[in-house]
């Protein structure tokens, strides 16, 4: 008789709802998601899988949430991510137009530089970029230009979009980028004339209300920002999709003044389609924000706010992945160079350039990256953080192929999405039942 194992990838989250016991599975590599009865899953578990029918073993194979005895787990895994990692389906770059910015940030990964992008650099990028494009031949192309303060350079970022957006039209691929923005330099006309040529997004950074904005990201001259983001974001809101990158410092209590920021874009008619939280991390050689993640509570706290606001839409469950580990992920920095992260000073862990082309010795040992064994053989968050993220691993051990691991905070991240989507699938139920198609 075939033997069943639960995946080492899946979850059983308990769920309470109006007094009824559920357990809410959860697949971390395939997001398979199915909900049981309490006592119907204790008796599946302790049975080895035989009290269910075949048709239910059968889906829950299918889902991935139990497999045969003898599937080597890590192998799947590494299958997984190979094709995860090297699929060609969807190019993606990142374009640093500028390291000049007019904000002093004080928790900035990157310091501010003069260097910018010259017109002649752009467009070499660009051919190169199109080449690359031409020979992976991706249904999809997802650009994303940044800095420093994109904007700064506002007309050479619509050279670029407008040559990227007629090159993949003529060939037939789907084509979009989005702006990541502090917002200061916004104007109406400009946005129009992107949206034009294929801008779908503003990633605009915040840090909260005005008190809590204005002292982490002043001006250069030690200024308020805030106000005049949120001025400019109302100017704008109505033309594409606005996506908040809110990023607080774990360390302090200023995270509960934060949802007084939704009760302003509310007041402003400010659209928002999406907020993300993220921690402000440390910077190596500096104990500024040593907290890092620190306690999920504070995320956790921050995103059932926002969601009761409506302003947070995740379908899907939490990655937390790498890009550095992303073959068509590319990333030009203002020389030219291709490099492994945006949030490198230049010149670090760079595999090519837009003159010669990719080197493919250095690529290799930047997508070397290898995992300990407590990651690849029994860690049931693999998929979701890869090993985390690699300058944080640089910043902290020195080591930008090592482990960043935040296992304790991801957890509670993804339990809390397994169960509001537990919560939200049973309100429209009668009464928690053996469901197995609820995905």
């Amino acid at each position: 008789m075939t033997a069943f194992k639960f995946s080492r990838f899946s979850l059983a989250v308990p769920v309470t709802y109006y007094g009824e016991k559920c357990t809410a599975l959860y697949n971390t590599l395939t997001e398979a998601f199915t909900l049981m009865g309490e006592h119907d899953w204790a008796m599946a578990l302790k049975s080895g899988f035989s009290s269910l029918n075949v048709e239910q073993r059968q889906a829950l194979v299918q889902q991935g949430i139990i497999m045969t005895d003898e599937i080597d787990e890590t192998s799947v895994w590494e299958s997984w991510n190979r094709l995860r990692t090297d699929q060609g389906q969807v190019v993606k770059s990142k374009m640093l137009v500028t390291r000049k910015c007019p904000l002093r940030c004080t928790y900035c990964i990157i310091a501010p530089e003069a260097e910018e992008m010259s017109a002649d650099t752009a467009l070499a990028v660009d051919r190169f970029y199109m080449d690359y494009i031409g020979r992976v031949r991706p249904e999809s192309v997802r650009d994303n230009y940044l800095g420093g303060e994109p904007l700064l350079k506002a007309g050479l970022v619509l050279e670029s979009a407008i040559r990227r957006h007629y090159f993949c039209l003529g060939v037939g691929i789907q084509y979009g980028f989005t702006i990541t923005t502090n917002g200061i330099l916004l104007k109406r006309n400009m946005i129009a004339q992107l949206k034009e040529v294929g801008l779908n997004g503003l990633q605009v950074s915040l840090a909260g209300p005005a008190a809590i904005h204005d002292k982490l990201r002043p001006t250069h001259l030690g200024g308020k920002s805030y106000a005049r983001i949120i001025e400019n974001l109302k100017t704008v809101s109505d033309l594409v999709p606005i996506y908040i990158e809110c990023q607080y410092d774990a360390g302090s209590n200023d995270y509960r003044h934060i949802p007084e920021m939704f009760d302003d874009l509310n007041r402003n008619g400010i659209e928002v389609a999406d907020i993300h939280f993220a921690a402000i991390l440390p910077r190596r050689h500096d104990n500024t924000y040593s907290a890092g993640i620190g306690d999920p509570d504070k995320f956790l706290f921050l995103t059932q706010q926002a969601r009761q606001k409506d302003y947070i839409k995740q379908a899907e469950g939490p990655r937390i992945g790498c890009m550095a580990d992303m073959k068509n992920v590319l990333v030009f920095d203002v020389d030219g160079a291709i490099m492994a992260c945006p949030s490198l000073q230049r010149g670090e862990y760079v595999y090519g350039h837009t003159q010669n082309g990719i080197d493919f010795v250095a690529e290799s040992q930047i997508l070397k990256r290898r995992l300990p064994e407590r990651c690849l053989d029994r860690c049931s968050l693999l998929p979701i953080c890869g090993g985390g993220c690699r300058l944080m691993a640089l910043t902290n051990n020195g080591d930008f192929n090592g482990v960043d691991c935040g296992y304790d905070a991801y957890f509670k991240v993804v339990e809390d999405f397994v169960q509001t989507k537990a919560l939200a699938i049973l309100a429209n139920q009668p009464q928690p039942a053996v469901n197995l198609n609820a995905a």
